[in-house]
């Protein structure tokens, strides 16, 4: 069997015995020229987080996610703070959250748009304190040899002025992901709840 080295044992039940494995792994090749081996099965599907009410604080973290991340979705449902100010997403590797190299704008739309561009952070720029935010902010794994994620979002504001949230940005970190924070630029939260969702 060309590209298979070392021994293979077949059994007198026709079955082939490649070696021990545990649970849940499946057969892959280990380098060129090296023998096959066993590794974790990739997940299949969503892992989704821990849903945490924001009826107060100024800070939502997620920290120690599972390394091979590729895609996160942040979830907002009802979010609204004690000012009109931005709610920023953060992401973060081994060495802390990032707060700064962001390239990243947010507009609302109400009648017309208004348009904030921050380097802090991934921003969903807010109409008004009442606005509550719902909807998604999707970030994607574009080079993963450069660790550079691509940002999008699409929310509403319900129950205060209506209005439409869009934005988009990038960030190039130094290391893998590791950590994402959900913070308020000011104020705090009052309302709502949110979640992440990665695979």
């Amino acid at each position: 069997m060309s590209g298979i080295v070392g021994s293979i044992n077949t059994r007198g039940s026709g079955l082939i015995n490649l070696g021990s494995a545990s649970d849940g792994q499946t057969l892959t090749g280990t380098g060129v020229g090296l023998p096959v081996g066993f590794e974790a099965a990739a997940a299949a599907g969503w892992t989704e987080g821990t849903l945490t009410v924001t009826t107060s604080g100024t800070a939502v973290n997620y920290t120690s996610l599972p390394t091979g991340i590729q895609e996160i979705l942040v979830l907002f449902f009802d979010v609204s703070t004690s000012t009109g100010h931005n709610v920023y997403v953060q992401i973060g590797d081994s060495g802390g959250l990032v707060t700064s190299g962001y390239v990243a704008a947010g507009s609302h739309i109400i009648g017309s748009s208004d348009t904030s561009s921050v380097t802090a952070a991934f921003n969903i720029y807010r109409h008004a304190a009442a606005d509550e935010i719902n909807g998604i902010m999707h970030l994607v794994l574009m080079d993963s040899s450069a660790h550079k994620w691509i940002e999008s979002h699409a929310a509403m504001g319900i129950d205060g002025t209506n209005a439409g949230y869009v934005g988009g940005g990038y960030l190039d970190l130094s290391n893998e992901l590791d950590r994402l924070s959900i913070v308020v630029a000011a104020g705090a939260f009052n309302l709502g709840a949110v979640n992440i969702m990665y695979r």
